[in-house]
């Protein structure tokens, strides 16, 4: 019961932390991103083992919903695939999610929808880490 109330926090911490990041996106001049420009993310799931069909069970049930927000371009989830180079890091119990949205504002509502935190809920005992990277192009 511990070590789950212990990852059901790692997670909840993460996800606030990504929430945080993505604002202050917004507020960053350094990289010059404007809440209007393009926003590409590769969000990293790492699942519980033995729970990957599960979290792709629920995690793709959701996909529609996410598919039909405003702003969202692209929202696919994949998975690790056994190749001969040598750079890969292969982990079979993480997900990533590629997306792209049409503007940081479109991101934070995704964050924020109601479908989202149903999923989170549904997802919680699941997975075990959650990272992000939010990007804009380097070159315009």
């Amino acid at each position: 019961m511990k070590k789950s109330i212990y990852f059901t926090c790692i997670f909840l911490i993460n996800l606030s932390y990504s929430i945080f990041a993505s604002n202050n996106v917004l507020n960053n001049n350094q990289n010059d991103v404007k809440s209007s420009d393009m926003v590409n993310v590769i969000a990293s799931i790492e699942v519980k083992e033995g729970k990957l069909e599960q979290f792709l069970d629920i995690f793709n049930s959701n996909v529609p919903n996410v598919l039909a927000e405003n702003g969202c371009i692209e929202y696919i989830p994949a998975i690790d695939i056994i190749t001969d180079l040598s750079a890969q890091i292969l982990n079979k119990n993480e997900v990533t999610v590629i997306e792209k949205w049409a503007s940081m504002e479109d991101l934070q509502a995704h964050l924020a929808a109601p479908h989202m935190s149903d999923y989170r809920i549904k997802v919680k005992d699941l997975v075990s880490k959650v990272t992000l990277k939010v990007l804009a192009l380097a070159a315009k």
